[in-house]
């Protein structure tokens, strides 16, 4: 078990002390455990902080956050509370997020990536300022973009293709969840399963569904692409030939 002062929590987790002590200070964040004057925190409290962040993103104000938490915790045991952020919190993107220097941009876009390219990154969640650096959340997705500006698109058109596509998969995602848990809370219902022990098992099981999600996206979407470039490659085809007969022209 992984073991951090404040600043290694805020690190960790993703966010800053003044907001851990602000959680503190809402009781959102249990107290470290003291040695001396220094107190410790472990990955417990990672996840608690990092649901609480995952919270917040959904559109939940902390006082929301802390009746919903309070009410979880109300007649259960460690174990469960613990179960239950876990779920909520585990990372369906294993990738370990990077930190990435101004100068190790720039080497990659080069005179691309202007203040306001920078701007539209952060806000599309692709990096989050940290100092007089970035870190990307998804190392992979600066290597794609990197590969998609040394083949001659803009970095403007990278992120111009993000920006559906984030809402896309958001929509894609939203309709499984709701389809699997809805249908799982409808059955475990019928079963006479408490709410409680019915949330933890829908949760459960979504987390244990993650591959095979991520693997029919992988799917329809390698199936898409393939009928999207023969229609695309067809289109040209035809347009090239009126060309050819006199019937077009190509600058």
């Amino acid at each position: 078990m992984g073991e951090f002062r404040i600043d290694d929590l805020a690190r960790e987790a993703g966010t800053t002390v003044r907001s851990l002590r602000v959680l503190h200070d809402r009781r959102l964040l249990p107290p470290p455990e003291l040695r001396g004057r220094t107190g410790y925190y472990d990955d417990q409290h990672v996840a608690r902080v990092r649901l609480v962040l995952r919270l917040q993103e959904r559109g939940y104000t902390l006082a929301a956050i802390g009746e919903l938490l309070a009410a979880w915790e109300t007649g259960r045991d460690l174990a469960d509370v613990l179960g239950f952020e876990e779920a909520l919190t585990l990372p369906w993107n294993e990738e370990t997020p990077k930190r990435f220097a101004l100068s190790e941009l720039r080497r990659r876009f080069g005179t691309q990536l202007t203040p306001t390219v920078i701007r539209r990154a952060v806000s599309l969640g692709l990096l989050r300022r940290e100092g007089v650096a970035f870190r990307a959340r998804s190392p992979r997705l600066i290597d794609v973009g990197t590969e998609m500006v040394a083949a001659g698109l803009p970095l403007t058109v990278v992120l111009d293709v993000t920006a559906p596509l984030q809402q896309e998969m958001r929509a894609t995602a939203d309709r499984m969840t709701r389809t699997v848990g809805d249908f799982l809370s409808d059955e475990l219902a019928a079963d006479g399963m408490p709410e409680a022990e019915r949330f933890a098992a829908v949760s459960d099981t979504i987390k244990r569904l993650s591959n095979e999600a991520k693997t029919a996206v992988d799917v329809y979407f390698s199936q898409a692409m393939e009928q999207a470039v023969a229609d695309y490659l067809s289109g040209l085809g035809d347009w090239v030939k009126r060309d050819d007969d006199g019937q077009g022209r190509r600058d």
